[in-house]
């Protein structure tokens, strides 16, 4: 099985309770467009979020489809909880399991 997709939050540069756009590195797996995150629990931010990849740019105004590791980028997110997102956070898509063993 393939590692889980991941990021972690390096700057917040705007974000309301809906919609944020922050800079992240990808620490894990290939995040594509449309992929829906949730804070990982061991993320210092305790608040639950659901949050979906709208946009994903890697260069100032070049736009991409992913990003793998240990690449960095901006990434538009639409979502509940977008708010709280701070830096240092960790987020792990939702459709992972990180205690499921890798085969």
């Amino acid at each position: 099985m393939a590692d889980p997709e991941m990021l972690q939050v390096h700057a917040v540069e705007n974000a309301t309770d809906h919609s944020g756009t922050c800079i992240v590195r990808c620490i894990s797996g290939v995040v594509r467009i449309g992929d829906v995150f949730t804070t990982a629990e061991n993320s210092p931010n305790t608040a639950t979020t659901l949050l979906s990849i709208e946009k994903i740019e890697r260069y100032r105004e070049v736009f991409v489809d992913f990003i793998d590791p240990p690449h960095a980028a901006k990434v538009h997110f639409s979502g509940p909880g977008t708010g709280s997102l701070e830096h240092g956070d960790i987020l792990i898509a939702a459709h992972s399991d990180p205690d499921e063993p890798t085969e």
